[in-house]
């Protein structure tokens, strides 16, 4: 499977869904997990991102869980999929009083097997990620074979070591900076990231340029071992 994360930054206000839509498709992803996410809220024109989307890339599934309630609609994650979307749950992770911030897993069918397909968006507090590593090693050992999406907002490569038997597409051997907006104060700019289980590979990992967000598309082929 070819699999992608991006942030998308709600779509820069609506303004750009159609081109973001034609870098997905171009990329010829079979699932993408997208993070800034609105659905019906005011600032993107109430429009349904994740269902424009998966029109406009011909991806026929899709899915959105919130993370919070914004200007009259909701802001979190989403994926897009070419294959069917089973279960869709939502999970809080550990945020304190900061903005609150969720990881999605979708149970999704290829071609007869189901894959945990986890997504998520993590604070810009560097204190509070400690937390919400673990509650996302907690969940992805209880749920494999696991592929993790998500801009993971890290300042330093060893806070990916809740995971002992993972797989990164984005590492600090091979770091491919994915973030190139103005916001984050972190010196490393490689925050977004594909981690896999131990019993599946990664290969070909890749950065298409993008101009219409604030991060790049990161993609790479998964394939069991």
């Amino acid at each position: 499977m070819k699999i992608g994360t991006y942030n998308i930054r709600n779509g820069d206000f609506g303004r750009h869904i159609a081109e973001m839509a034609g870098e997905i498709k171009a990329a010829g992803l079979d699932i993408v997990g997208l993070q800034e996410v609105d659905v019906g809220v005011r600032r993107s024109s109430r429009i349904d991102i994740p269902a424009e989307l998966s029109a406009l890339t011909g991806m026929a599934h899709h899915a959105f869980i919130k993370s919070i309630d914004l200007e009259g609609g909701a802001y979190g994650n989403g994926v897009l999929s070419a294959y069917p979307i089973t279960i869709c749950e939502r999970h809080e992770l550990p945020s304190e009083d900061a903005e609150q911030r969720t990881v999605m897993r979708c149970v999704i069918d290829v071609n007869g097997v189901d894959v945990n397909f986890f997504n998520t968006h993590l604070s810009t507090q560097e204190e509070l990620r400690p937390a919400q590593f673990a509650r996302l090693n907690e969940l992805t050992r209880r749920y494999r074979p696991f592929i993790l999406t998500g801009d993971f907002n890290i300042v330093d490569f060893g806070e990916y070591n809740a995971w002992q038997d993972a797989i990164m597409a984005n590492t600090a051997e091979r770091p491919l900076d994915s973030y190139f907006g103005e916001l984050y104060d972190g010196e490393i700019r490689a925050i977004d990231n594909i981690i896999v289980s131990g019993d599946l590979q990664i290969a070909n990992v890749a950065i298409p340029e993008s101009g219409y967000s604030d991060h790049h598309l990161l993609v790479c082929e998964i394939a069991v071992k």
